[in-house]
C-alpha cells in the first residue's frame, strides 16, 4: 500500500494538491476494491478500469480475482 501510494504521489507530482487527495482515497484493501467495483457495477458500469500503482505485477491477478 504504502509503495503505491508513494507511486501516485511521485506521478503526480504536478499537482500535489490532486496527488495527495488521490493517494489519500485510493482503495488498497480486498474489501475497498470490492466496493468501488460494486458501486460501478450499480450505476450500470459494464467496465471498470482498474490501476496498479505497485510495482508487485501480481497485483493484476489479484484485481482480476476480486473483478470476478
Amino acid at each position: 500500500m504504502e509503495n503505491a501510494q508513494t507511486n501516485m504521489l511521485r506521478h503526480y507530482g504536478f499537482a500535489p494538491a490532486f496527488a495527495e487527495l488521490s493517494a489519500k482515497e485510493m482503495s488498497t484493501t480486498e474489501a475497498g476494491i470490492r466496493q468501488a467495483i460494486d458501486a460501478h457495477r450499480y450505476l450500470g458500469a459494464h467496465e471498470v478500469m482498474l490501476g496498479c500503482w505497485s510495482d508487485d505485477i501480481g497485483q493484476i491477478d489479484r484485481l482480476e480475482d476480486l473483478a470476478d
